[in-house]
Order: structure tokens, then sequence, then C-alpha cells
């Protein structure tokens, strides 16, 4: 057991190439000591023991691929010598018990077992434990599998593996499922369930009822189609029901959001939003709100195209997101032009006599309707159906294009012959066009057909399918020569007012759909069928639904909006009731917390809350009790904890992503304030803020958000995101507060501080962001961004700038285009001596900001940092590091910058009416705001955000906090520029940095 020695002597293989895998051999040796300590403590060695060892092994960090590999083929070897050695140690097989324990305790990979087990042979394994591995590696397969061959693959594993153990009902299910998942595979059913969704739309303009529940019976299909099909459309079946949702005012539309939101399906939430807004009322005023929500270019477009059709309301909204800042034009939608005849024929060189001698010229399809039409508005129709009737109702055409002219051939026969000879038109129309199939002919023309078809011949819809539906050339003998139409008869059935028989066959569809899928475990959505309801009642759910997007300046904007909604008392709208209803579902801390937030923004705008919002509240902690605090007036109770307040301190040997997390999803301050607390306390906070990260997992499923989708295709660009594991880690950080103060004796008040945290706004910005400033000029110089434009383009601002106030620092973003970006700052100052002035502005650089738990005033504690440059001059402003409360969701606005004046007396902050006041003994000496400069979600790393920021000062009492002896100092702008310039999307960034002064004249 204590043997040692080097294994670089055994002989290489050449397969392996020339990769050293000494170090494995090495890490036998070390697994063989661990075996004999085990062994000798407890007297046996187990399977789950073997697979802990493996949490030893330490990854390799090398970028060498077949370093790497062997890293795995050594790791997947371990579990075949585990397996081997427990059962030879053992003298037994692996049980249920000890198999599960190693899948509990992370430490075997079921992919890896599974495939092992399979090709191994053996029956290792009891039947309870195999029983035990079917079932996780079926739910494995939900979250790592997308392609339906390899979920068939991977079931024909297992029924392999049931078959050795005579699990002969595992067999069966496992074979049943893997063969409808072959179907999904080779028929691919996402066409099928697009054209049946086609169908229920086509029956809802006849019976919308009929339509709602057989929307509800496709809907687990429309879900989890692309669990089943790997078809290129399937991600049009989850459109198409929004769609349809939208279009027939369907409750479905807004409880799909919610469900997509809180699933992280972003791009189908985003999808579903765009066709709401394609036709909800924007006359609502919750839709109007909903507007004003950080929506993407493509809705915003949305709403211009209905401005462009001539709609009211949506002018109105795009006229007011124009003042804000977001520029969007009006076009007017015009038709697409027909696609014009290039031929060289001149209609009137043939006469509808001579249409025979023009079937020889064989000319386009834009020809012959050219032609069709130049000889009807001369008044020869008659002619036209005398001379065409006979040529193109025959049995088969000579020339294809002809066929074109059925279509309108039909409309003059009825005038000229009437409605019955007609018929044999339409008939022959539909074959030629070949109109049962969606390949040959767009459905407008094929719909439109039909619909002559039932309202003009009612009675003789059966005889018109029975002349169609049959193919003028089979393709295969095999199949012989019968059309059966789908989607498109229902249409026609509906039109024909046949709405049963509509009914009938659009829930045949359904079935046949249903049959193919029986055996897999589809998914009910969560989703409402009601018909009816209110534009207000449904852009309202969509608004408290748009709170858990992950993005935390919308969260604000939602927030500040449903705040304001809640003050509005002309609607009908129980928006409060809404609010509780979802917040009555969260399960974590963090959630309920920002639902309460919202309460607590409409009662700093004077709303009155009319339930006891603390009957919801399943998930408490002390932040959610000062919220309460300061919301109700009357507080019978503060909600209920989550869980039992009991100190977890297992070391768990998989942190579920706790590390990762720190300082990209949940801020490192939770961290650095938990570490302070233990070594002043002594109480191992840290341990319990992993434990209780780990916890969470039983309360709400962890996810790994995507936000590739938000970040489009330049990966090299940021932004700031919230994501799950953002409120599983605040929820962890407040519960261990929760912790502290009931079972550690932390003071109440201490307690309320250190939670301030977490709490999602800084409340001096409640009110500071406003409309971007008029007087900012546009950019003139194209994409010639160099130093003498910055230049010009700064003096034109300061040359602008018109208010009553004086300015005092200005900070923003300037996209020119996707390219080319420019982040600014200027900052006044007095310059000391007559030298040369030499600055660096960084953020923070002259001090901190101090907020007292929830109130809406911040104190500053200023001083340059030991970090700073101010060589021969002194900043008048600055920006200040936030050391008790960070508001999340104004990240944006921390991360610009908070401008404050820069003096050794006692400044504090206010928020006041649509702006950040500062005060000295009571009187008001400067004021900020702040815009949305470019709407967008991400940006280049080097620019500090995308709002703006303005600083406002009064120069006839700046006496009362500046400096005796820099009085009468002249004044100069500090100008500090970040320009980022590249040829191609693809490329990195080029920065320049610019620093300059430009002096007052």
């Amino acid at each position: 057991l204590n043997a040692c020695g080097d294994f670089c002597w055994l002989p290489v293989k050449i397969d392996r190439e020339r990769t050293d895998v000494s170090k494995y051999y090495k890490q036998l040796c070390i697994f063989a000591d661990m075996f004999s300590e085990i062994f000798i403590e407890h007297g046996e060695v187990t399977f789950d023991d073997l697979c802990l060892m493996s949490t030893a092994i330490e990854g390799s960090t090398s970028k060498d691929w077949n370093i790497r590999r062997e890293d795995i083929i050594f790791k997947r070897d371990w579990i075949r010598i585990s397996a081997n050695c427990a059962v030879v140690f053992s003298r037994s097989k692996i049980d249920f018990a000890i198999f599960k324990n190693a899948l509990e305790i992370d430490v075997l990979d079921i992919e890896w077992f599974r495939l092992w087990y399979y090709e191994s042979g053996d029956n290792l394994l009891t039947d309870d434990a195999v029983n035990l591995l079917i079932e996780k590696d079926i739910t494995h397969q939900g979250h790592t599998l997308e392609d339906t061959n390899a979920r068939t693959s991977r079931n024909v594993e297992l029924a392999t593996i049931a078959l050795r153990h005579a699990n002969y009902d595992s067999i069966k299910w496992l074979t049943k499922l893997s063969w409808d998942y072959a179907l999904g595979y080779i028929h691919h059913k996402d066409m099928t369930i697009n054209d049946t969704l086609e169908a229920i739309e086509y029956l809802a303009d006849r019976d919308l009822d009929k339509a709602v529940k057989l929307l509800e019976r496709v809907t687990p299909l429309v879900f989890n189609v692309c669990e089943f099909t790997d078809g290129d459309h399937t991600r049009f079946a989850l459109s198409d029901i929004a769609r349809i949702s939208a279009k027939y005012n369907i409750s479905g539309i807004a409880s799909k959001y919610n469900q997509e939101v809180n699933d992280g399906e972003w791009y189908q939430a985003d999808t579903s939003l765009e066709y709401f807004l394609q036709y909800t009322d924007l006359s609502s005023t919750f839709a109007k709100a909903l507007s004003f929500t950080g929506l993407t270019n493509d809705q915003l477009k949305i709403i211009s195209s209905r401005a462009g059709d001539g709609d009211l309301s949506a002018q109105d909204i795009i006229d007011e997101l124009n003042h804000s800042g977001i520029d969007i034009s009006i076009d007017e939608n015009k038709k697409e032009d027909i696609v014009k005849d290039e031929s060289k024929l001149n209609p009137a060189d043939y006469l509808p006599s001579q249409f025979d001698i023009l079937l020889v010229c064989r000319p386009s399809k834009e020809f012959y309707l050219k032609w069709y039409d130049f000889w009807l508005t001369r008044g020869e129709e008659s002619e036209l159906v005398t001379h065409l009737y006979t040529i193109l109702l025959k049995e088969k055409l000579d020339e294809e294009n002809s066929k074109y002219l059925l279509d309108p051939l039909f409309l003059s026969c009825r005038n000229i012959f009437g409605s019955r000879r007609a018929f044999n038109v339409l008939v022959k129309a539909q074959v030629e066009m070949q109109g049962w199939s969606s390949w040959y002919e767009t459905s407008e023309a094929s719909l439109d057909r039909l619909k002559k078809v039932a309202k003009h011949y009612p009675s003789r819809v059966n005889e018109f399918l029975s002349k169609t539906t049959t193919l003028i050339e089979p393709w295969s003998k095999e199949f012989g020569d019968l059309i059966i139409p789908n989607k498109t008869l229902v249409y026609l059935l509906a039109e024909a007012k046949r709405v049963d028989e509509a009914n009938l066959l659009a829930l045949s569809m359904i079935c046949e759909i249903e049959k193919e899928t029986y055996n897999l475990p589809l998914v009910q959505p969560n989703w409402s069928w009601g018909v009816g309801e209110s534009a207000d009642q449904q852009s309202a759910k969509i608004l408290v639904s748009r709170l858990a997007w992950p993005v935390p300046k919308i969260k604000f904007q939602v927030a500040s909006q449903i705040a304001s909604l809640l003050c509005d008392k002309t609607h009908a709208v129980n928006l409060e009731r809404l609010l509780l209803v979802e917040l009555e579902k969260k399960s974590l801390e963090s959630e309920v917390v920002e639902i309460l937030v919202v309460f607590w923004l409409a009662k700093q705008k004077g709303y009155e809350t009319k339930e006891n919002i603390a009957f919801y509240i399943k998930a408490r902690s002390r932040l959610s009790d000062m919220i309460l605090d300061g919301t109700l007036s009357k507080i019978d109770s503060y909600g209920d904890y989550a869980k039992e307040l009991i100190p977890d301190f297992n070391g768990y040997i998989n942190d579920f992503g706790f590390q990762n997390a720190q300082g990209t999803e949940i801020p490192l301050a939770f961290h650095s304030k938990l570490q302070d607390l233990e070594e002043e306390t002594g109480i191992p906070f840290l341990i319990l803020y992993r434990s209780e990260w780990i916890n969470s997992c039983e309360r709400i499923k962890p996810r790994w958000d995507n936000l590739d989708y938000f970040l489009s295709r330049d990966r090299k660009s940021t932004g700031h995101f919230f994501t799950r594991n953002s409120h599983r880690g605040r929820s962890a950080f407040l519960n261990v507060l929760n912790i502290a103060e009931n079972v550690f004796g932390m003071p109440r008040d201490y307690s309320e501080s250190v939670s301030t945290l977490a709490f999602p706004i800084e409340p001096v910005y409640v009110s500071s962001i406003q409309n971007k400033p008029v007087w900012l000029p546009e950019w003139e110089f194209g994409q010639n961004v160099s130093e003498s434009n910055i230049r010009k383009y700064l003096g034109n601002c300061i040359t602008n700038y018109n208010e009553v106030l004086d300015l005092g620092a200005l900070s923003f973003p300037l996209k020119i285009d996707s390219d080319n970006w420019i982040d600014i700052t200027i900052v006044l100052a007095k310059k000391t001596n007559q030298s040369d002035v030499d600055f660096n502005i960084l953020r923070g650089d002259i001090g901190f900001s101090f907020g007292d738990k929830l109130k809406t005033d911040l104190q500053f504690m200023t001083k340059l940092g030991s970090y700073s440059k101010y060589d021969n001059c002194y900043p008048l402003f600055g920006t200040i590091y936030p050391c008790t409360r960070i508001g999340y969701w104004q990240i944006d606005l921390e991360s610009r910058g908070l401008y404050i004046p820069f003096t050794d007396e006692q400044v504090s902050a206010k928020y006041n009416a649509f702006k950040t006041s500062f005060v000295l003994d009571e009187k008001q000496i400067a004021e900020s705001t702040f815009w949305s400069s470019v709407n967008s979600l991400s940006h280049p790393r080097k620019i500090k955000s995308l709002f703006g920021t303005c600083t406002f000062f009064n120069n006839n009492n700046i006496n009362a906090w500046l400096e005796n002896g820099l009085q009468d100092k002249p004044y100069i702008y500090l100008c500090s520029v970040s320009a980022l310039t590249r040829e191609n999307h693809y490329d990195d960034f080029n920065i320049d940095e610019y620093n300059f002064t430009i002096d007052l004249t």
C-alpha cells in the first residue's frame, strides 16, 4: 500500500501520441492509500466512497486538447475501476442506497456511468439501482439533450440495460419512447403542428370558442415541440400560438409571456411581446406604460409601423419616446411594387382571338397577367372569355404559365356566362395551381380561391373537393393519385359555415400527432385561455411579468411605471391584486423584495395599499420587514420565512456554482461583508452563505441563464444583467442575516443596516432619470473620430448649454455607429497655477457615499483618493463609491457616476422632483440628472454605461462650499475622452484616450 516510484518507464502507445500519462498511475497509488485508510476506519469500501475519491483529481489547466482528453479518459476509466473494485471487495452488487448516494453527492457523471454500464454487459447493479439509473437518466435527458436522434439512441441503451435485468415494464416503456423519438426525427412534426395551428386560426374567424378549446388541447404539443422533433420550423410553433392568442385577444398571450420570462426563455418572451404589441389597443394606459420599459428595436419598430398605418395612439407613443431621447422615425407603410414584366412583348400585338399565337411565345407569368389586364381595361372581357375558356379548360395545358390566367378568368366568366359555368374555371385553377399544397403558390392565393368557392358555391363544396383532390401526374404509384387536404380544407369548411366539420377536421389533426407522441413526457404549460379580457388587463399582466426581466434598468423602468399606475385612479384594473398574486408565488427572499419595492416606490408617490401585503409573503427577510415598515401605515405581521431558521454548517462537496457566481452574477460586496462579520464574531458566516446558496436549490430550480441573446452577435460587448443565480445569491445573503438575527442574536438595527446592501434601488436616484438634454449637439463628423473633431464637439456641448444653472459636470456615451463609440466626461475645475495641467478622471476618486437604511438621502465623505491625479488643477465635481447601498436596479447609473460638489463641507443628496439635489445647510447648491443616451442592452466594454449624466450648480453661492484659496482661480473644463473605433464588427476596438482642457472665456 505504500509503494512508490515513477511510471515514466512504461511503454508509450502510438495511439496515445506523446502525452505523458504517468501522473495517472501516480494518482492510482494515491487512491490506493485513500482506499486503505477508509478500509481501516470503516471495515469496508463502497462504490460511493470510491467515486468520492475522484474529487481529489486536479483538473488540468492546459490548453492542449491531448492533455485534457487524457484527463477525461482517466475519470471515465475510474468509474469502471470503482464499480469493479466495489463489487469485488463487498462480494455483492451495488445496491440502491449506495448508488443513490453517489448521485446525490454529485461525484458520479450519470452519462459516463450509463454508457460504461451499457457497453460492459455486466450486471453489477441491483434491480432497484437499475431502476434508479433509468429514472435519473430520463430526467437528465430533459436538461442536456436537444437532438431527438440522441434521445432515441440513449433510450435504446437504457432498454438494453433493462433487458439484462429482466425489467420488462421498463423495456416496453423505453422501446415505445424510443420509437416516438424516432418518429419525431424521421417525420418532422413541426410542419404538421404549424399546419394544425393555422387550421385552428382559420376556425377562429368563425367560432372562437371552438378554436380556443383546440388551442388548449394542442398546447402541450406546441410547448414541447423541440423535445420530440428536430425540424427547422420548431420555433415557429410557439410564435404562431402567441400570434393567434394576441390576434384574438386570448389571455394565453399574457400567461405565456409570464411563463417564458420565469423560465428564462428570453427569445420566446420577446416574440410573444412583439405579437402583443402588434395587435393590442395602444390607447390603453398600460400599453403606453409598457412602451417605456426598454423595448427592443424590433418591438419599437412594430409601434412605429402602426403609427405609419395611421394609428394615432402609436403616433403619440412615438412622439413621447422621441422626446425622451429614443430616436424612432415613422415611415408610411407602402405596398410593395408588383414584380414588373421585363419581356419585350407588347400586349397590343396579341388580340384575345390570337391567344393561341401568344401561347407559342411562352411568355412569363407577369406578361400573361399584364396582357389580360390590358384587354380587360379596354372592354374586351367577353372576347377574353370566349377565346380563353375552351383553351384553358382542356384536360392538359400546353403552356405552363398560362395557368395563372385561370383565377382572373373566373371573375370574367362569372360576369359573362354566370356562376354555374364559372365553377369549372375555379376547379381547373385549383387543380393546375395545386392549391391544396403549400409549395406551388402563396397561401393568400389559395385561400382567396377557396373563399370564392365558399361564397358563391356553398352547396357545391363537396363537388369541388371531389374534382380537385386528384393529382394531375402522380409522383408515386405506391401512394396513388389522391390528395388529402389539411389546413386549407378547414378554411374552406369554416368559410362555407360548416363549422362543426371544420372543428372535427382540426381535432383529427391534433389527435394524429397525439398518437405519435403518446409515450412522451409532455409538460402541460400553465397558460390561461380566457377570451375577451380588456387591453388594460392584458397589458397590466405583461407589465407585472416584465418585472422579472433579467436587465436591471428594465426592472427599474417597469417598477416606476407600475408605481405610477398604482397612483392613477382613472383605470379599472386592480393592479395591486396582480402584484400580490405574483408575490405569493415567490419562493426566494430576493424575489419578494423586488415586488415589495414597487409598493415602496408607489408609497413615495402617495399610494396607500388596500390589502395586507404581509399575508402574501412566503420568503420573509429583515429587508422585506424594513420595506413593509416604510410602506404600510399599519402592520399586523411580516409574512412567513421560507424555511426554518437553522444554521447549516455542512461542507457540501458540490457548491452548485457558488464560487463561479461570485463577482459575476452576485456582487462581491455580500461576500466581503460576511467575511468582515465572521472576523468580528467568529461565527462562520461564509460557510452559512455557501450552504444557503446550495439549499436554495430545494426552493427553486437552479438555472444558468443564457445571456448571449442580449449580447447579440457582438461577443465583445458587455452589459448589466440580473439572473436567477443573482436572486439565489441575494436570497442566501438575506437568509444568513435571518439566521444571524434569530439564532445568533445579531441586533435588529445592525441587521437592518447590513440588509440594506441588497436593496434593489438607491432612493436618491428614484426620480433622477429624465429626457435627454435638448442642448446636446449631434455628431457632425461621420466616422472621422479624430482628436480635433472631438475637441470641436465638446466645445459645441459647452457652447450649446443654455440652462439657468451653470454646468459642473457632464458625462455620457456617444454612439456614432456600431463600430465607432465615444465615452465623454467633462468636469469643471479650478486651475491652481500657470503650469501645465495633468489629470486622470477616475470613478470614485473623491470619496464615498453612505445611506442610512432606506432613508431617501445620502451623506458623503469627500477626499481625493491616493490613486487620483490632478496636477496643477482642482476638480470641483467628482464621483464617489457607494458603501452602504448598492442599487443594482440602477447599476447603470452607478457605473456612469453621480458627480457631486467636491468640498470639505457636509453636503448631502436628496431625491427631488425630477432630479437629485445637493444640499448644504438646508440650501440647494447643485442638482444632478441622468438620461438614457443609447437604446441598447449591451455596449463595448470600455464604455462606462449607456446612461448620461450632468450636474448643474448655482455659481452665485459657490463660495459657500468652495475653499477660499480657490475662489479667485480661473475656471477650466477637464475633458477625458475614450474613442473606440474598428474597421469591422468582428474586429477588436482600437481605443484612444484623450485628456485635454477647455478654458472658459
